[in-house]
């Protein structure tokens, strides 16, 4: 499969890169790489979000990538909404229900 960006910092050089979106960041290389869901290591081990960070199709093990796929898009949408990005239950919620079906 080729390689593709999921989602990147630079996307929203046209809106302030406030502290809520690098947030998300942090928390979903942080989430990926405790869950074993990360090809590599995504985040520093000062948990710091470079700017021209971005997560990439090749980032992610083949369950990672199910993952995104099943549930990113919502979990954004949910900060979007008023979440705190720090918030991610949605994301263990998901992540068990995708391991449970692997069984």
């Amino acid at each position: 499969m080729k390689n593709f960006v999921i989602d990147s910092l630079a996307w929203y050089q046209n809106i302030k890169l406030n502290q809520d979106i690098k947030q998300r960041f942090v928390a979903i290389a942080s989430f990926l790489q405790a869950n074993g869901l990360a090809t590599r290591q995504l985040l520093g081990s000062d948990a710091a979000i470079p700017d021209d960070f971005s997560l990439n199709s090749e980032d992610l093990t083949e369950e990672g990538m199910e993952f995104i796929k099943l549930c990113y898009s919502k979990w954004v949408k949910s900060i979007d909404k008023g979440k705190p990005a720090t918030d991610t239950r949605m994301l263990e919620k998901e992540l068990k229900k995708l391991r449970g079906s692997q069984q």
